[in-house]
């Protein structure tokens, strides 16, 4: 399991070092930060979820939490499915 974590991070330097990264002419992204794109989004979205989406779907269904716990489910499945 440690060999897969370990190998997962070094793919995706390596995907990183086969891509252009500039930005500008002078200005080139490190392949080692992509890894940081993911976490900010992961911080982003939660943020989103938590102040915008699970308040407005609490006032819809008159649950607490928005969703109970099998809709949830089915939910992050289903748009797990169509990501990947």
């Amino acid at each position: 399991m440690l060999s897969v974590a370990i190998s997962k991070q070094s793919f995706q330097i390596l995907q990183a070092n086969s891509m252009d990264r500039h930005l500008t002419s002078h200005f080139q992204i490190p392949a080692s930060s992509f890894g940081i794109f993911s976490i900010g989004t992961l911080i982003i979205w939660v943020a989103i979820n938590d102040r915008l989406i699970i308040p407005q779907l609490a006032k819809i269904t008159g649950k607490p939490y928005g969703l109970g716990l099998k809709q949830h489910t089915t939910l992050v499945f289903s748009s797990n499915t169509v990501i990947y």
